[in-house]
């Protein structure tokens, strides 16, 4: 990692630590209207550690790492299924993970995207139809396949970002990387910050009650104000594509976020598990990466892999 990229990452944790501060007296000043808004901002800190950390380790276990939180998000979402899938569908499923990380050391990212959605539509049918055979098989399919795409095979695209054999700039797949998951995370710190504090009108109230306009609008201005900072400084991009990118991961972290919740909701569940304290399991504070990391891969391979890129 360079000493460029070291002081931006001091700098992040400089803002976070300024920025918990500030909630910490926000929560003073009315204990009982933000009485989990504390616990909520801290359980973000683990997680941007371990997203931030693991950039100092070097690919391969960066890309360990991973590996590790798609296996797990995946293994969430099997647990919180009513009807759990058997074991033969579960240990194809975790097999398939591995398989892709294995074909990431072996230098064959492109293979390694595409083991996961091409097992869905066939390798993953036949274990289903072999341990449960046809009885409800189109729902349980149906279930499977958005298992495995959601909690699995988007957040692979973080570790293949790693991967690629091109040129990515001065500060390499650590600075991409860096770039996707700051602007990820702290815009959705600060829209639910936002949301609890100034929040008025329900964004998606059926889905996710707690989710408001205020706070998406809050997110999106802090969202692009650091992506513009950070694509001028540790991407190939630049200010302008920085800002549009970061606004874009706001969108899409909505999303992520509205469809895990809609998931939950289907399931009659609050929470996909308790790893992490006042916010569940890990899937529940990565959702917003679930659309974001696959669009900010494709990005990057339209870019740098077009002529004069």
């Amino acid at each position: 990692m360079s000493t460029h990229l070291l002081h931006v990452v001091w700098a992040i944790g400089a803002f976070m630590a300024f920025g918990t501060t500030a909630v910490s007296v926000i929560v003073r000043t009315d204990p009982a209207r933000h009485r989990d808004l504390w616990a909520r901002t801290l359980s973000w800190f683990p997680v941007c550690i371990f997203l931030i950390g693991t950039l100092f380790l070097g690919r391969a276990l960066f890309t360990v790492g991973f590996v590790w939180v798609s296996a797990h998000a995946l293994f969430e979402l099997f647990r919180a299924s009513p009807r759990p899938f058997s074991r033969r569908v579960t240990a194809t499923s975790y097999a398939l993970i591995g398989l892709s990380a294995a074909l990431l050391f072996a230098e064959q990212w492109l293979a390694a995207m595409l083991v996961l959605p091409i097992a869905s539509l066939t390798l993953l049918p036949l274990c289903l139809v072999w341990s449960e055979g046809v009885g409800e098989f189109g729902a349980r399919f149906r279930r499977l396949l958005l298992w495995v795409m959601l909690g699995a095979w988007s957040l692979f695209a973080l570790p293949t970002l790693a991967w690629l054999p091109i040129d990515v700039g001065a500060h390499g797949w650590q600075g991409l990387v860096l770039f996707l998951v700051v602007t990820t995370q702290i815009s959705d710190l600060m829209q639910y910050v936002v949301g609890k504090i100034a929040g008025r009108r329900p964004l998606a109230p059926r889905i996710s009650p707690g989710k408001t306009w205020e706070g998406a609008i809050g997110g999106s201005v802090i969202a692009g104000a650091l992506g513009t900072l950070l694509g001028a400084h540790i991407t190939p991009f630049g200010a302008t594509p920085g800002f549009a990118l970061a606004i874009a991961f706001c969108v899409l972290g909505v999303l992520g976020d509205l469809a895990v919740s809609g998931i939950k909701r289907s399931l009659g569940i609050k929470d996909l598990g308790a790893l992490l304290p006042g916010f569940g399991g890990l899937l529940d504070r990565v959702d917003s990466l679930v659309f974001a990391a696959p669009l900010f891969l494709f990005f990057v391979l339209a870019t740098r892999l077009m002529p004069g890129a």
